[in-house]
C-alpha cells in the first residue's frame, strides 16, 4: 500500500515539482556533461534512480511538499517515513470531524490541524537550509548523485517563512476568537 500511495503522490506532484530541483543535480562521479546535455533524462527514466541504483530524494522538493502540503504528511511519503500513513490519516480524520460544525474555522477539529502544518513549514525551513552534504548524507546515501541547490533553497525558506508566519497568524487569531466566545467573554459585546 505504501508503494502504491508514494507512486501516486511521485505522479501528481513529479511534473510539478521536477522542475524546481532536477536542473541542479550533479553526478557524484563522472560525466557532467551528459547528465547536463540529457537535462537528467536518464534519471527520470530509471524511475529516480541514480547511478548507484538507489532513488534519489530532491532536497526542494521534499522542502516544499513539506511547506505546501504538510498539513497533510505528503513529505513523509516522499521521503518514505515509517507512519506517514498516521499523519494522513489524522489530517483527514480532523477534516471530516469538522464537517459536524457549522462553521469550519471555528472549531476544535480545524484548529487541530494547526499543528501539522506548522510541523510542515518548520520542517521545509530545516530541510531548505541544511547543507546539501548533509541531506544527501541522511536521505540518498547510496544514490550516486550529488544535491547542489544554490540559492533556491533561500527562496525556498523565505517562502516558507512568510507562509509560515501567515498560518501561525491566522491560527493564533481563531483559537483566540474560539476560546473567547465559548467561555462567554464576548457575551453581548458586539465584535
Amino acid at each position: 500500500m505504501t508503494r502504491s500511495l508514494d507512486s501516486l503522490c511521485a505522479a501528481m506532484f513529479f511534473p510539478v515539482l521536477s522542475v524546481i530541483d532536477d536542473r541542479r543535480r550533479v553526478p557524484a562521479s563522472g560525466d557532467e556533461s551528459h547528465a547536463e546535455a540529457t537535462g537528467g533524462a536518464d534519471a527520470a527514466q530509471e524511475g529516480g534512480a541514480g547511478r548507484g541504483g538507489a532513488r534519489h530524494v530532491g532536497k526542494l522538493k521534499a522542502a516544499w511538499l513539506a511547506c505546501l502540503f504538510g498539513v497533510f504528511g505528503l513529505h513523509w511519503w516522499y521521503l518514505r517515513r515509517r507512519y506517514a500513513w498516521a499523519v494522513t490519516a489524522s489530517a483527514l480524520l480532523m477534516l471530516a470531524l469538522s464537517r459536524f460544525y457549522s462553521s469550519w474555522w471555528e472549531n476544535p477539529p480545524m484548529l487541530l490541524l494547526l499543528v501539522p502544518a506548522l510541523e510542515g513549514v518548520i520542517e521545509a525551513l530545516v530541510f531548505a537550509l541544511k547543507p546539501d552534504a548533509q541531506f544527501d548524507a541522511r536521505y540518498n546515501p547510496a544514490s550516486g548523485r550529488a544535491t547542489r541547490t544554490g540559492w533556491n533553497a533561500v527562496l525556498t525558506a523565505i517562502f516558507a517563512t512568510v507562509y509560515g508566519v501567515l498560518v501561525l497568524t491566522w491560527g493564533l487569531a481563531f483559537v483566540v476568537m474560539y476560546v473567547y466566545e465559548t467561555m462567554g467573554w464576548l457575551d453581548g459585546l458586539v465584535y
